[in-house]
Order: structure tokens, then C-alpha cells, then sequence
């Protein structure tokens, strides 16, 4: 046995190098459609199909609730307190929140650090443990006690292992450094990728005015005999009466949905895609093949005549398509290698991954697992097809016949299935396309040309109150705008299109309900739309008046103005449900939507406070300028020095972060765009070869046709109206 397949691998090699360019053109053409196939499935590895890294992740669960205008609502911390008494449902729950990023100060050099703030019994909820000293204690009292991250512990401490106990400064706070989570620990950017890598964890605290906003994203571990639909009807009737007015129901979804629910679709899709490519590359070389069979006919019919067997035969021209096969895999995994190299830099921001995508032992046996199928799928049907024929009729050359033959019309109808295959990942690329342009197009509402954004802390002794915050920002941003190379300077909390501070309830003075979805709200000082290039549409700007002790006042959009109705907008009194309670503010001004994703009636509406009535630790300096990043970093580099010479300073372009945002869009249809080209590509090679066969058999009879009396433009429309029938 081992000696006939032995002979057969040796007649196989002989036969491939004695048919280099069918062989060169069957390794490319399996190489095209192996190699998308194993980058994606190497995405999907990293992200769908990677247990979620923590002990019993079934059982963990992510706990949101529904309201009338958001089905994936934050959650009040009195709720987390509630829930975690329900002992029959959970083994234990966790409150966590984004807070403003602190400044790492006392190190070589200053850095900004993204913090978030969460439940002392998280880490115990996730089942993690640290890689240096313990984490938060439900036993603890102390709240300056922080976790870091492993990258943090190694980029800022240089792995000093004595950390452990020392106090660190966090934006002018001390706080004592009780452990150092793993290096592959990466939560909560796993259920939130927008969020960034988080660098240290402080305990959750939440100021009096803020324990009634629905803010927290909450996690929970279940009881095992709890499913989340379950928990979801028990958690909705506990609702309080308080509750009710706002919240619909609680919803709890399993961890790996919450993770993969939304941004695993596009992975889907692409596999959807790549596994037509590979039938396209399937059918190509069927093709090729079954003209390879035709060469061969009279070569098979004397082996018949010899005493070789048909299953012998077919082994043999398997065998010959399996050693093409592997040459086509081996560079379809190199193909594969080269991608996961290059694709991640495009991936979009909000795909979450468990591990980093890349080439191991599982793609390379799914790869190898393909590689036999499409072996089968393409070299089984020329095969047999080439053993079928009748000796009498091959060696008699009746079978040069080639119009109403079974080879004919089965080339035929594998490049009309190669076309449609090709016209529907065309029609797909070209919806994304339409989709993208849509995204492009549409004017955002601001100019982001020449607009630079640079977050900033402002020092802890004056943002105690809103009085000493407003004056120190103020001065900060008259020194700022005075530098040549400034054009215009604000503050905000926000950038639309990019993330806002909060998402507010709009209603009307003894309306009993808000007027519609809730809006975005952002707070920004006077020069904010000037330095963005919104346009004022009516009323003013904010002013020095508009201060912590005066009455407050916003700035609302086109669209919040439609909903308040007719009638004059300006001085009009509207209520907003942050900061809580229910607080008035006077409209002085309207101005234009802005909006980034899609058309202005998918964007929420935009409201606009004082920053100076709203006192933050952290906010976001907009600048527009008539220079360089660089000129502006330098500038604002000379500015902060004069009052915190701690800041770390870091600039980025208003473009580039549209840029991020957008890079979803943008990632679908560039592979779309490329897999669909690929599919026309190798449809148009099936054309060509099906038309190239036609011509090699009907030589004859174009001979004759010629001697009759036909011109070669007619023999030319000809054989051009063969593949225009396909």
C-alpha cells in the first residue's frame, strides 16, 4: 500500500513539473482563496471563538436597564446596592464607572492615566486575582487605595517590585498602591473597547448629586442555577416605585453577548464573504482542470488499455491536485501571516478582542482542513469526469467534439456560477461604499480643519468649587489664545461626533415628561463654537455673566429647538435632569446640529451648558490654529508650564479622531471592497479560460469556416459571443 502511494506522489511530482503553468496558476489561484480564509478565521479565533478570560465566564452577566428612549441604559448605584442583597440570584455584583483621567505625577515623567472607578467587589465578581499584592477588600475603609495595570506597573515603575504599599500621586491625590493586576488582564476595555486600556482602578465613589444618575455599567456573577432571563423578570419586579418612573425593565444579558452581540456581525459577514471567494477559487480551478482532463484524454485511454484501473487513475490526478493544494495552502498561510501584520491597524475601535489575532497550530489545521475540502470540491469532479470516457470513442477522436458535450456544458455553468457569485460581493462592496459616502459626505456641522484637541487636568486646589475652577480656565485660556500660533481656544467637556460628558432628559416647566429622547449634553466655554465652526444661529454665546453664581443657561441645536414647538425659543425655560435634581436653564442661543455617523436624523440632539456653572477636574482643550501640531503643542506646552508644570501635554488632530471614530465604516469596505475585486478578478479568469478552451477545440472548425468564406471579425464576434453567453 505504502509503495503505490509512494509511486503515485512520485508520478504526481513528475507530472506537476512537466505542467509548470497549470501548476503555478492552481497554487496562485487556491492561494487567493485559502489565504482570506485563514485571516479572518484568525480574527474570529481572537474575538468570537476565545473563551472570554475569566474562570466560569458563563456565569458572569452584564446588567443594564431599559427606558423609554434607550434599551441599554447605565444603571443608579442604588439599584447595584439592591441587587447585590439577592444572594439567590448572584454570587456576587459590581458597579464600575469611567472617571476623568488623573495625572501621574512623581514619576520620571508626568503621565495621563485613564481611571475608572469601581465596586470594591469587582475583581472578586470576575474571579481575578493579581499579579503583585491583593485587590480592593468589600472589608477595606480607605479610599485611596489603587490597583494598576501591569503595563502601568512596567512603563511608569519600571516592574519595581517594592511597589506594593508605597503611596503614588494621582492628579494631587495620594493614593497607596495595593496591587498589580496581570498582564493579560484588560477590563473593562473588553465589554467597552471605546474606553481605552484602563491604567488604574480607584474605588467607586460618587458625589451626593450623582448617586440617583444612571451611570454605572454593572457586571454580575450568577447563581448557577440562574439563567439571565431569569434574573432579568426577577431584578424588573423588584423595581421600586422610584425606579419605575424612568426605567422600563432590567435586562441582563450573559457576558459574552454583551462583549460579541453587535461588533462580532462584521466578522460574520467578512466570513461569509471569504468562504465565496474560496468557491470562486473552488470553481477556477475546477475549470482549469477539466481542461487539463481534455489534454490528457488520449494519455488516460492508452493507461486504460494498459490495465490501469479507474480508481487508480483518479488516484493518480488527486493526487497531482493535492500537491497543488499544498503549495496553494502553504502560500495562503504566508498570505494569512502578512495580513495579521497589517489588518490590525485598521480594525475598528470598538471590536473587542480577547487575544491578539495571529498564525498558530488551530488556523494552520483549519487551513489544512480547507485545503482537503476544496482539493475534493475541485479535483474530484475533472477526475472522474476524465476516467468516464469511453477507449473506442477517445482514441477514434470522436470526442474532439466539443459543442453539446457534458466537460462543455459543466465549464459553462461553473463560470455562470463564478459571475454570480462575483456579482453579489460586488453588489455588497458597492452598498458599504454607498454606505461610507453617505458617512463622508454628509457635512459634520463644524469645521475640523486646522482644529487640535488636547485634554488637560486642571490642578486639585482650583477645581474645588466652580467659582476658583471658572477663573483659573479662564486665565488659562486668555494666556492660551494669545500665542501666535492660536487662532481661536476653548474648553469643553466633549467633542461631538466624538464622545459627549452626559446624555440629558429635556422637559418643560410643569410638563410631566421629557419631550423626547434624550439629548447630548456638553459643557464648553465662550469661544467653544467659534473655535469649531459652529454657526450661531440665534441669540449669543456664552458670556463672563454666565458664571457659577448666576442663573444657568444653555445653548441649544435646530433639533431641540424644533421639539420645544412654536413659539419664541430664546428665554425660554427649559429643565434638564443633570445635574440632579431637575435644574432650570434659560435658552440664549440656537445653533447648528452636528453630527458624524450617518444622516442628521440618526443623531441625538445637542444641548450646550456654561462650563464655568458646571466645575470639572478634566476637560478638553479645542484649538484652532494656522499652524502645525507641533507649533500648537509648543505653545501649549509654554502656557501650562506657567501654572502646572506636571502636566503632561499631548496633542491630536480633530481629523484624525473623526478618523478613529469612523473606523468601522471604513474597515468593511475596505475589505469588502477588496474581497469583491478579488471576486471579479478571478470570475473574469474563469471567462477567460472557458473562452480560451473554446478557442483550442474549435480550431477546425474555425479552419473551415475561414475556407468558406468568413472574415476574422466574424470569427472573432464569434467566439467572444460563447463567453458573452456565461
Amino acid at each position: 500500500m505504502m509503495d503505490t502511494l509512494w509511486r503515485d506522489l512520485h508520478y504526481g511530482l513528475r507530472r506537476v513539473a512537466a505542467d509548470r503553468r497549470l501548476a503555478v496558476m492552481v497554487v496562485v489561484i487556491l492561494s487567493l482563496g485559502i489565504g482570506p480564509n485563514a485571516l479572518i478565521f484568525s480574527f474570529l479565533r481572537a474575538t468570537l471563538l476565545s473563551p472570554l478570560p475569566f474562570p466560569d465566564a458563563e456565569q458572569l452577566a452584564v446588567i443594564s436597564n431599559v427606558a423609554a428612549d434607550c434599551a441599554d441604559c447605565g444603571v443608579a448605584l442604588g439599584q447595584v446596592e439592591q441587587w447585590q442583597t439577592q444572594r439567590e440570584l448572584f454570587a456576587g455584583v459590581a458597579g464600575l464607572k469611567l472617571t476623568p483621567r488623573v495625572v501621574l505625577a512623581g514619576v520620571t515623567e508626568p503621565q495621563r492615566l485613564q481611571a475608572a472607578g469601581v465596586s470594591r467587589k469587582l475583581f472578586e465578581v470576575l474571579g481575578v486575582h493579581t499579579a503583585l499584592g491583593r485587590v480592593f477588600s468589600q472589608f477595606d475603609t480607605a479610599d485611596d487605595q489603587v490597583v494598576i495595570s501591569h503595563d502601568l506597573w512596567r512603563r511608569a515603575f519600571n516592574a519595581d517590585g517594592g511597589l506594593i504599599g508605597r503611596r503614588i500621586l494621582l492628579s494631587g491625590r495620594g493614593y497607596t498602591v495595593v496591587g498589580v493586576m496581570p498582564e493579560a488582564f484588560d477590563f473593562p476595555r473588553l465589554l467597552m473597547p471605546r474606553w481605552g486600556a484602563v491604567d488604574v482602578w480607584l474605588p467607586l465613589r460618587l458625589p451626593p448629586p450623582e448617586l440617583l444618575d444612571m451611570t454605572l455599567t454593572v457586571v454580575a456573577r450568577l447563581q448557577p442555577s440562574i439563567s439571565p432571563q431569569i434574573a432579568s423578570r426577577r431584578l424588573t419586579a423588584l423595581m421600586t416605585p422610584e425606579t419605575r418612573k424612568n426605567v422600563r425593565a432590567v435586562n441582563v444579558v450573559n457576558m459574552r453577548t454583551a462583549v460579541f452581540g453587535k461588533a462580532g456581525s462584521g466578522l460574520l459577514l467578512l466570513a461569509g464573504v471569504v468562504a465565496f471567494v474560496l468557491l470562486l477559487a473552488c470553481a477556477n480551478i475546477t475549470n482549469l482542470l477539466l481542461a487539463r482532463a481534455d489534454a490528457r484524454r488520449a494519455d488516460i485511454a492508452i493507461r486504460f488499455a494498459l490495465g490501469a484501473t479507474r480508481v487508480r487513475v483518479t488516484r493518480q490526478l488527486l493526487t497531482e491536485t493535492v500537491l497543488q493544494a499544498v503549495g496553494g495552502a502553504a502560500l495562503g498561510l504566508l498570505l494569512a501571516l502578512w495580513g495579521t501584520r497589517l489588518v490590525p491597524a485598521m480594525l475598528p475601535i470598538d471590536l473587542p478582542q480577547v487575544q491578539q489575532p495571529r498564525v498558530d497550530f488551530v488556523v494552520m489545521a483549519i487551513t489544512l482542513v480547507g485545503t482537503v475540502a476544496a482539493t475534493l470540491l475541485s479535483g474530484l469532479a475533472p477526475a472522474l469526469t476524465a476516467t468516464t470516457e469511453h477507449l473506442a470513442t477517445t482514441l477514434s477522436g470522436a470526442a474532439r467534439t466539443f459543442t453539446g458535450s457534458r466537460r462543455h456544458h459543466l465549464r459553462d455553468m461553473l463560470v455562470a456560477v463564478e459571475i454570480a457569485l462575483a456579482i453579489v460581493l460586488t453588489v455588497a462592496a458597492g452598498l458599504t461604499l454607498r454606505g461610507f459616502w453617505r458617512l463622508v459626505l454628509i457635512r459634520p456641522g463644524f469645521e475640523p480643519g486646522q482644529v487640535f484637541l488636547a485634554p488637560v487636568s486642571i490642578p486639585q486646589s482650583n477645581s474645588q468649587n466652580e467659582t476658583q475652577s471658572a477663573r483659573f480656565l479662564d486665565s488659562f485660556l486668555r494666556q492660551l489664545g494669545d500665542e501666535p500660533a492660536t487662532k481661536a481656544v476653548a474648553a469643553a467637556s466633549g467633542i461631538p461626533g466624538v464622545y459627549s460628558a452626559a446624555a440629558a432628559s429635556v422637559s418643560l416647566p410643569g410638563a410631566g415628561s421629557a419631550i423626547g429622547p434624550k439629548a447630548d449634553l456638553d459643557y464648553v466655554t465662550s469661544g467653544y463654537f467659534n473655535a469649531m465652526g459652529i454657526p450661531l444661529l440665534m441669540g449669543r454665546t456664552f458670556s463672563v455673566q454666565d458664571s457659577a453664581g448666576a442663573p444657568r443657561v444653555a445653548i441649544v441645536d435646530t433639533e431641540v429647538a424644533r421639539r420645544l414647538g412654536p413659539g419664541p425659543i430664546l428665554h425660554r425655560q427649559i429643565l434638564l435632569d443633570i445635574p440632579t435634581p431637575l435644574t432650570k436653564h434659560e435658552i440664549i442661543g440656537i445653533v447648528g446640529r452636528v453630527h458624524l455617523f450617518g444622516a442628521p436624523d440618526d443623531t441625538a440632539p445637542h444641548i450646550y451648558t456654561s462650563l464655568s456653572q458646571n466645575g470639572l477636574s478634566s476637560i478638553m482643550l479645542v484649538v484652532r490654529s494656522r499652524q502645525s501640531a507641533e507649533a500648537v503643542a509648543a505653545a501649549l506646552r509654554r502656557v501650562v508650564q506657567t501654572v502646572n508644570p506636571h502636566q503632561p501635554i499631548t496633542i491630536t488632530a480633530l481629523r484624525q479622531r473623526i478618523a478613529v471614530e469612523t473606523s468601522g465604516p471604513r474597515f468593511h469596505l475596505i475589505m469588502l471592497g477588496s474581497f469583491g475585486l478579488l471576486a471579479l478578478t478571478l470570475a473574469a479568469f474563469g471567462v477567460f479560460s472557458v473562452t480560451e478552451y473554446v478557442v483550442s477545440l474549435r480550431r477546425h472548425e474555425m479552419a473551415v469556416r475561414s475556407s468558406l468564406g468568413a472574415s476574422p471579425a466574424a470569427l472573432l464576434f464569434l467566439m467572444l459571443g460563447a463567453g458573452t453567453k456565461l
